[in-house]
């Protein structure tokens, strides 16, 4: 406001000084002719400030109609100064004072006026923080704010409002976000802490996160642990919050080395010490025994061995170690196991080995008796007698064999049964009889498996002669097996 008065006073002094030098001035006497000087001065002045004070005070854009006025005045001054040098009578030279300072009001207010842009003035609560083009830039700056300010932000405090600027009062997008998120008071500017770009807690300045994450890094290097790093990416960035998001998400000790914060400190230091070693399984084929036997003809037993290693931890935590060298106490000693691999008998192809029976698939059980060449099938179910059953004729002491994986439920001998043995099987609803056996070799509530040595043909009970009556029941009720042990 200072320069701008001194700008158009100046102007005035110049005018002032033509004035002086007119003729009219020398016809009036020394008192007359200082008070005409100085009524009139004291008049042009008083007009002149009271214009431009009441101009430059309504004026919000101060700067844009000076720089203007600064262009212009040159050219009025020149106009002013040859019409003076003209001039010829001292109400001329007045006039030509007053008329010279309206001009160049007029002319600033009009090339003003011409500059305007049509512009949007943001406010937030009842602060503005500049001007930018159009409503869709406001709209932009409001959303940017929102995003860059982490927390609850109320963008209901946003105001926009439609107004007429100077061209280089408009302000750009970035730049008023920025007075924007600087000038807020419920805002302030931290460091925040990332893991792996996720934000999950802050500190009021990059110097106290950093000095929060050294002093982790201290807590876990103590006893000779060496700092590899952290498991997972961890960075610190400038940001923006409000005070109650701060409150909320201050970095904190315990949660720091508590792992709360979804990272871990990685160390590592080389270490000494004696580790079992496992034993191993193996297997040995013997083909003396059918294919379902199994047994384990030596333990296993774990041995010692001493380890230096490069051990690295987690937030204190062992996780894992990268072996230097190792020297063996104790060996191990592997535990194996004697499998047959002697084929079953086959009667009848069109059978497997099965471990699921009676389900919604078609399954097989194991034919029940060794096939010698002397076995045949005496009786088929019905029979024309409404036999019950399969009669699988052989020679006495010939192998009767589990039909299928289960266990033993009742052992014992009964007078039309003669010996007899019982298997239930997996599915629960499912026995299979073994009857008129010359000898049972299973006890009740053992294991079997399918193919499983368990009893001797014979003629025990109601038996014309040596045979395995063989019989299967489905939820107590008799059918028929012959599909079932591959008879077709």
């Amino acid at each position: 406001m200072y320069n701008s008065h001194c700008v158009l006073l100046q102007l005035c002094n110049h005018l002032w000084c033509y004035i002086l030098k007119g003729d009219y001035l020398f016809t009036l006497n020394s008192f007359k002719k200082e008070k005409v000087l100085k009524t009139v001065k004291s008049i042009a002045v008083k007009f002149i400030t009271f214009v431009v004070k009441v101009f430059y005070e309504a004026c919000a854009f101060v700067k844009s109609a000076y720089a203007v006025a600064r262009k212009k005045a040159p050219v009025v001054r020149e106009l002013v100064v040859n019409f003076l040098k003209t001039a010829d009578s001292m109400k001329v030279k007045i006039l030509s004072v007053v008329m010279a300072s309206v001009c160049c009001l007029t002319i600033t207010v009009i090339a003003y006026a011409v500059e305007q842009k049509s512009a949007v003035q943001v406010y937030y609560g009842n602060n503005s923080y500049g001007f930018v083009r159009d409503m869709k830039v406001a709209d932009e700056v409001c959303e940017s704010v929102r995003k860059s300010v982490h927390g609850k932000f109320d963008i209901d405090n946003f105001k926009l409002q439609s107004v007429t600027v100077a061209e280089n009062m408009i302000t750009g997008h970035d730049s008023i976000v920025r007075n924007i998120i600087e000038g807020v008071d419920s805002v302030v500017s931290v460091s925040g802490l990332y893991v792996d770009s996720i934000l999950v807690a802050v500190a009021d300045n990059y110097i106290v996160a950093q000095d929060l994450i050294n002093q982790g890094i201290k807590h876990y290097t103590a006893d000779g642990f060496e700092f590899k790093g952290f498991d997972k990416v961890v960075t610190i960035r400038d940001i923006y919050v409000t005070h109650s998001f701060l409150s909320e998400k201050r970095m904190c000790w315990d949660k720091l080395i508590g792992g709360q914060y979804g990272f871990g400190f990685v160390t590592s230091r080389v270490e000494n010490y004696d580790e079992e070693i496992l034993f191993q399984e193996t297997t040995k084929e013997s083909s003396k025994y059918y294919s379902t036997y199994k047994k384990v003809t030596q333990k296993g037993k774990n041995g010692l061995r001493n380890v230096t290693a490069e051990v690295q931890y987690v937030n204190g935590v062992k996780n894992g170690a990268f072996e230097m060298e190792s020297t063996v106490i104790t060996p191990a000693v592997d535990k194996v196991t004697l499998v047959g691999t002697k084929l079953k008998p086959v009667y009848h192809s069109g059978y497997v080995l099965a471990t699921k029976i009676m389900t919604n698939e078609p399954s097989e059980m194991v034919f029940p008796v060794d096939c010698n060449g002397k076995t045949y099938i005496s009786s088929f179910w019905g029979d024309g007698r409404g036999h019950k059953g399969l009669d699988i004729a052989a020679p006495r002491g010939t192998e009767i064999y589990a039909a299928a994986d289960g266990v033993v439920s009742y052992v014992g001998y009964r007078s039309d049964y003669g010996y007899l043995i019982i298997v239930d099987h997996p599915d629960g609803k499912t026995q299979t009889y073994y009857s008129h056996n010359s000898k049972n070799l299973v006890k009740k509530g053992e294991t079997v498996t399918a193919g499983q040595f368990i009893a001797k043909v014979g003629a025990s009970g109601n038996a014309t002669g040596n045979h395995l009556h063989f019989a299967v029941a489905v939820n107590g009720t008799m059918v028929d097996p012959a599909r079932m042990v591959g008879l077709k």
